[in-house]
């Protein structure tokens, strides 16, 4: 089974003042889901950390934060990958107020990648997948 890592960083720099209550929304790539012992570990790791929602089979969560200040908080996270998807699209993780969603931020980034020929070699289509990967 093969692991991913994602670490993500984010500071509240709109005012001198913290952020209302926040929230991580973090979604995975197809084939991946949380490892949920990295979900549930976030919470002794950062005092902000007051709850998670996991969503969608468990390739969604919601990690909501008491505040978020000037000073930059990181959290890491990890996935399995579950099923074997060739070329995945990219993903997103989004930060917002949670009392005024106008307040938000989303990045895109980029999931491991694996070639077609990396995916079915064993499987039935092997033959073919043999025949046209170098």
């Amino acid at each position: 089974m093969s692991v991913f890592k994602l670490e993500i960083c984010t500071a509240f720099l709109r005012s001198e003042l913290d952020s209302n209550m926040a929230i991580i929304e973090i979604n995975l790539p197809s084939g991946f889901e949380f490892e949920i012992d990295s979900i549930e570990q976030l919470k002794g790791k950062h005092a902000t950390v007051m709850r998670y929602d996991l969503e969608d089979g468990n390739t969604k969560v919601n990690i909501y934060l008491s505040s978020i200040s000037k000073k930059q908080i990181c959290i890491d996270v990890e996935a399995n990958r579950v099923f074997k998807v060739a070329k995945p699209a990219q993903s997103y993780v989004q930060v917002y107020d949670y009392y005024d969603t106008t307040k938000k931020v989303r990045a895109f980034y980029d999931p491991p990648e694996y070639r077609l020929c990396d995916i079915c070699r064993s499987s039935e289509i092997g033959i073919i997948c043999e025949q046209n990967c170098v």
